[in-house]
């Protein structure tokens, strides 16, 4: 009968496991140094794809967006529906079609911003949408210049599509950039008629809710969605 220790006494007296092949091990300790020396050197494969990956990166990423200003407006305000009216306000000078209006509403005790349709005069312009209830006592108020943002995009994107001569820039007045802000401000008055802003109960008074809307909304379905709203007295 051969004796069972004859395979133990073979591999030099030493226990050798399931799977432990000393071949193996040789291939791995190879590999691990080769490894080892690619990393000392800075060099092969695994350095030059890690940084053609971080120069693809850099290249997609996103450039930082440009912080737009916010200014104090001049004089004090009051508002009824969509209209604002201003006491020694310069809205001529400070205000821009596509702006945002930005004031504190004394009621809901939270600052509500509107985006500017129209400059009528020094005294007087209108939002694209009602404030969630009308301010009798004046008030002061907040411009933020997205109208100087949106020029910005639409010069970028003329002087992309339109071929230049060296040195001349589109002027403001340039019918190009005139079609391409307009079409800018539509889009974002667009957005802002997807948003139903109404106010509702919550224990002793009132919270402002805010609710995105599917598919494009007339003023007039916003006003009825808004009235159908329980505990908003302030819808006409």
């Amino acid at each position: 009968m051969s004796d069972p220790y004859d395979k133990l006494k073979s591999t030099g007296g030493k226990l050798r496991l399931k799977g432990d092949d000393p071949g193996e091990k040789k291939k791995k300790k190879k590999k691990d140094k080769e490894r080892e020396r690619e990393l000392e050197q800075g060099g092969g494969p695994t350095s030059s794809s890690s940084s053609s990956k971080r120069n693809r990166e850099r290249e997609e990423s996103p450039v930082r967006k440009k912080e737009v200003p916010m200014v104090e407006g001049t004089g004090r305000i009051v508002i009824t529906n969509d209209t604002i009216h201003g006491f020694e306000t310069k809205f001529k000078g400070e205000v821009e079609i596509g702006d945002e209006v930005h004031v504190f509403h004394p009621k809901t005790l939270v600052v509500e911003k509107r985006i500017v349709t129209a400059v009528l005069s020094d005294r007087s312009l209108t939002v694209n949408e009602a404030f969630s209830s009308d301010i009798a006592s004046t008030t002061n108020f907040h411009i933020k210049k997205e109208s100087e943002a949106l020029k910005e995009r639409a010069l970028k994107k003329v002087k992309k599509e339109i071929k230049m001569e060296e040195g001349m820039e589109p002027g403001l007045h340039d019918p190009s950039l005139k079609d391409e802000v307009s079409k800018r401000l539509e889009k974002q008055l667009q957005k802002s008629r997807n948003v139903l802003t109404y106010r509702e109960k919550q224990g002793m008074g009132y919270k402002v809710v805010t609710e995105k809307l599917k598919g494009d909304v007339s003023r007039e379905q916003l006003l009825d969605l808004r009235a159908k709203k329980n505990r908003d007295k302030y819808c006409w």
